[in-house]
């Protein structure tokens, strides 16, 4: 199975291509000097030349708290680009299998969250 791996550079992309089940699958996991992902047809023409039978969604512009606090609009801005062109790419170009993962430190404080599983 052929795995596009977004993040692969990042903690949960390292810790999944160095599990102990990883030399089982081929993992693509282009750096962001490879693969902008803020460029939609960049993302799209990947997907299409690769063919991966899945993809996981595990990175984004990520730079601490500080940063945040400084830009919180950019960074919003920013991986919310990101995140749609990999789900719209991938949606185009026929990927059945899909995780968007995603991290608790992306939600407001106390606010009560309801997620569902959805499909496209």
């Amino acid at each position: 199975m052929k795995i596009f791996l977004t993040g692969g550079g990042g903690m949960v992309g390292k810790n999944l291509t160095k599990h102990p089940s990883a030399s089982s699958y081929i993992f693509l996991t282009p750096s962001s000097n490879e693969l902008d992902l803020r460029n939609y047809e960049k993302v799209l023409a990947f997907i299409k030349e690769n063919k991966p039978d899945f993809i996981i969604h595990a990175a984004g512009l990520v730079g601490g708290i500080q940063a945040n606090m400084r830009d919180p609009l950019g960074f919003l801005s920013s991986n919310l680009d990101i995140g749609r062109n990999i789900v719209m790419a991938s949606k185009e170009a026929g990927i059945k299998n899909l995780l968007n993962l995603g991290s608790s430190c992306m939600y407001p404080r106390m606010q009560p969250i309801l997620l569902k599983k959805s499909t496209y």
